[in-house]
């Protein structure tokens, strides 16, 4: 195909639609660029190049084409080609343009005049377009099955035809316009095997061949026919052929491998280059298993309170049930890392006004974000292929959430609110306003009205109850930053950067510009180590007063304890837990009901946050339920207190039963990554010498690498998870390793990014031998 101009995207809207058609009629098609059709030979009514032959050509749609194309079409017609024009025919080129005499001329003598060579058909979608399909385009493969699914590829390669075939059920009836002798090649293992031939007949002069589909519709076939019986004098010669598939042979005995593997993890997520979380540390250079969410279970008690500051004595009872190996947490709610409540938001019918402190006091609910990834699940703005290093400031999102160009944006409900978030400060000092997209209507500190215009504050130090009424939907943000720093730009929710990116510097001395090209570099210093944060909101990186929402008069810290569970994996070690610097004291930490105290605060790296390493006093074998139980400061609720996921350091473990580890109600759901499956089995020696013993791992997700007794067997990247194995196998006992990996849809459901994906993962078996001694 060949074209230029204003209606370029017609043409190619054409010229895939017609693909389509020629495609679902089962022939082949390619598309070809302008310097392949000029650099073409014509033979026998042919367009010769690259080693293929076309006898069809189709102009899809174009208003404009070169000249020099359309001549070489020209002669293509004239020597017997079939050239077809589809919906309009070309009327400006790049000899002179349009209205070109010369052109037009050309255009009728090929597709109008009396006698014309080519083919003009105004509309692809009549009958006629589909009409020529069955008489011009010869049938070089013929399913039985005409679902869309089947796809196939014919090339002519020397005097051999190939044909790749898949999405075809196994055994459907195939007819190929070639003849020969047909074989099925292994493109994993390079093995050919001849196939069996059901008949053949001519068609207008030509032989047809036709097969079975050797394999399911879940793998693609790759048949070749050879020449003649003496190319393929390297195979077995047999009496007879056969369709043949992993399952062709019906299995004689079976052994099943179930009960427990041993299992180990095998990080793959190479972070040493911030490919996958910043900032760069020495704790996610290689990112594997971690605790990312949490069940999350709350009470505020003094006894609890002071038991976890000194955690001496009998454990209270309002503490026990949480920490118990015995409590089923599946009904807790769950939270994740760095996010956490830092308002209540009341909302009323705009009708009936702004919601009071009574109704506050009743229909409140707990509204939570993310100091450093703003509103969970919604960043901002992103490019195609994420944040471009952007998180949204306006981390105060109200309304009904609406689908934008990517992004999420918030308008009215279908019945207009009004909104209420109450919250606390505590501060003794000056601070500065920073606010911007959608912002309140009314503000109140203790009772008393701010006034829009106010810039400054002065803090007393004493617990004082923020109150931000909102008359509308939208996307906003609005904070207390200490001392007085210059105001924020209050960009548009939409911006593409933000306000954090915006920098002012005053140069010392004078610019003295030269003619032509001038480089300008400035360099800026902070003894602040957040200002360089990446992937976080500006109020994470400066330094603004948090928001206590539970704080109360007269009590430095109240008596909320939080409790986190999950489930590590097999093999646990070892954790290293990074919390948020406002945390208070230490929590306490349960592995498999036991109290874990060996625990050690170590210096973090990380501004803002503290560093705990918990050791094991040895190697949890199976999977573990872990709990984590925490004073909480204020400030912190929920998944807040953790600053980063936990760590968790694993060796070998062991799995009762296989299974889908996205699932398993472990951390591994959010894991991306490989692990290795292993178990030893004992056969007979009939088993050990079978002539097939077929591997079946049942299920797999995504790909399995497999070794019997130390020796590499076969790497498998598709259904069905199948290969023989015999060969490998000894009589008496025998190992098996089975390293899978996944994909990185786990890791992308946890982290600002609008991809997601199945996060189906690992050996899901039931793995079964299945033995052949015939």
């Amino acid at each position: 195909m060949a074209g230029f101009g204003n209606e370029q995207r017609a043409a190619t809207g054409c010229a895939f639609d017609a693909a389509r058609k020629i495609y679902a009629a089962q022939r082949d098609v390619t598309f070809m660029d302008d310097q392949s059709v000029l650099r073409a030979e014509i033979r026998d009514g042919k367009l010769c190049v690259s080693g293929m032959e076309f006898r069809v050509y189709v102009l899809p749609g174009v208003k404009a084409i070169r000249w020099d194309v359309l001549k070489k079409l020209e002669a293509f017609a004239n020597a017997g080609g079939i050239l077809v024009c589809l919906d309009r025919l070309p009327d400006v080129s790049d000899r002179i343009g349009a209205n070109d005499p010369e052109l037009n001329a050309l255009v009728a003598r090929l597709f109008t005049d009396e006698h014309a060579p080519g083919i003009f058909i105004p509309n692809r979608n009549g009958p006629e377009f589909a009409q020529l399909i069955a008489e011009k385009f010869p049938r070089d493969f013929q399913s039985e099955q005409t679902s869309g699914s089947a796809k196939f590829l014919h090339r002519q390669i020397g005097e051999q035809n190939v044909y790749f075939l898949t999405g075809i059920p196994k055994d459907t009836r195939l007819t190929f316009r070639s003849v020969g002798r047909p074989e099925l090649w292994d493109t994993m293992t390079g093995e050919r095997k001849p196939l069996e031939v059901i008949a053949r007949f001519p068609v207008d002069g030509e032989m047809r061949t036709v097969l079975k589909m050797p394999v399911t519709e879940v793998e693609a076939a790759l048949i070749v026919f050879q020449p003649d019986a003496s190319q393929t004098a390297e195979l077995k010669e047999k009496t007879e052929t056969a369709s043949v598939s992993a399952d062709a042979q019906d299995a004689v005995s079976s052994l099943k491998l179930d009960g427990p593997w041993r299992f180990r993890l095998v990080p793959t997520m190479d972070n040493q280059w911030g490919d996958f979380r910043l900032p760069v540390t020495p704790d996610n250079l290689l990112i594997g298993a971690e605790a990312r969410r949490f069940h999350y279970a709350e009470i505020d008690d003094a006894a609890a309170a002071a038991f976890l500051d000194a955690p001496n004595g009998t454990m209270p009872e309002s503490l026990r049930p949480l920490v118990s190996l015995e409590t089923n947490e599946s009904s807790w709610p769950m939270c994740a890392y760095g996010f956490g409540t830092q308002f209540f938001l009341t909302k009323c019918d705009r009708a009936k006004g702004m919601p009071s402190a009574a109704d506050a006091a009743s229909n409140a609910s707990p509204y939570a974000f993310s100091w450093r990834v703003g509103v969970k699940g919604n960043p901002g703005h992103q490019g195609w292929h994420g944040t471009k290093k952007n998180i949204s400031d306006h981390f105060i999102a109200l309304g009904k959430g609406k689908g934008g160009h990517n992004e999420t944006l918030y308008v009215e409900e279908d019945v207009p609110q009004n909104y209420r978030l109450s919250t606390f400060v505590r501060y003794s000092g000056t601070v500065r306003i920073q606010k911007g997209g959608n912002l309140p209507v009314r503000v109140t500190l203790d009772g008393k009205e701010i006034a829009p215009e106010t810039e400054t504050l002065t803090l007393d130090g004493s617990v004082q109850e923020l109150v931000l009424e909102y008359a509308k939907a939208g996307r906003g943000f609005w904070v207390l930053e200490k001392g007085n720093p210059p105001a924020r730009s209050a960009q548009p929710e939409e911006a593409d950067v933000p306000p954090s990116e915006f920098r002012t510097f005053n140069t010392a001395g004078r610019l003295a510009p030269k003619e032509g090209g001038n480089e300008f570099s400035a360099r800026k210093q902070t003894g602040e180590k957040l200002a360089g944060m990446p992937l976080s909101m500006t109020w994470y990186r400066t330094d603004c007063v948090p928001f206590e929402p539970f704080a109360k008069e007269g009590k430095a810290v109240s008596d909320r304890v939080g409790v986190y569970r999950f489930t590590a994996p097999a093999g646990l070690r070892k954790m290293v837990l990074t919390l948020d610097e406002k945390a208070v004291g230490l929590p306490l930490v349960f592995v498999g009901g036991q109290r874990i105290v060996d625990l050690e605060e170590t210096p973090s790296v990380q501004p803002r946050t503290r560093r705990l390493v918990v050791s094991l006093p040895e190697t949890v074998i199976q999977p573990a339920k872990v709990a984590i139980a925490a004073h909480l400061a204020d400030s912190l609720e929920g998944g807040a207190y953790f600053a980063e996921p936990i760590r968790l350091e694993t060796g070998e473990g062991e799995l009762p039963q296989l299974g889908d580890w996205s699932r398993d109600g472990t951390v591994l759901e959010l894991y991306s990554g490989g692990a290795v499956y292993s178990r030893s089995f004992t056969l007979t020696k009939e088993e050990a010498s079978a002539k097939s013993a077929i591997l079946d791992l049942g299920s797999v997700c995504a790909t399995a690498e497999i070794r019997i007794n130390g020796k590499p067997v076969r790497t498998l990247v598709a259904a069905p998870w199948k290969t023989d194995v015999a060969g490998f196998l000894n009589e008496g006992e025998n190992t098996i390793e089975i390293e899978v990996f996944n994909t990185l849809s786990n890791h992308y459901h946890s982290i600002p990014n609008r991809y997601r994906g199945n996060r189906t993962s690992g050996l899901i078996g039931p793995v079964e031998l299945q033995f052949d001694g015939r």
